[in-house]
């Protein structure tokens, strides 16, 4: 028998209580405990409760997400030009005490070997 979802433990949590709810009205008794229809029907209605809690907090936590993640493309252009200016008014020590950026990689001329080694690898790569 496959696994079943949240989703349908949930519906059939919903399902027996409604059906105990409605048909049951007698005292069942399940192994050597005598169950009474009230406890069952709080047993399952404690259950269904926390199926709807948590489907309500993942609801709220995926709107959170979708909430953080739109803020983060919004304000990508600024929080790189904050990252820029750090690097052009301050000492690398202040980065990366204050800011926790890494320095800088010195840029300049490359040399000729590193030149032929980018050619020779271009040129793997269009043939490969």
């Amino acid at each position: 028998m496959a696994r079943m979802s949240k989703t349908e433990r949930g519906d059939r949590y919903r399902s027996l209580l409604r059906g105990m709810k409605k048909h049951w009205k007698r005292e069942p008794g399940f192994g050597d405990h005598p169950y009474t229809e009230a406890e069952i029907v709080t047993f399952l209605q404690r259950l269904v409760t926390a199926f709807d809690d948590t489907d309500r907090a993942w609801a709220a936590y995926k709107k959170a997400l979708a909430s953080r993640r739109k803020l983060e493309r919004e304000s990508a252009p600024l929080v790189k030009r904050l990252v820029e200016w750090t690097y052009v008014t301050c000492s690398d020590e202040q980065r990366v005490v204050d800011f926790d950026l890494p320095p800088l990689q010195p840029k300049g001329p490359r040399t000729v070997e590193a030149k032929q080694r980018m050619v020779r690898n271009r040129k793997k790569r269009k043939s490969g």
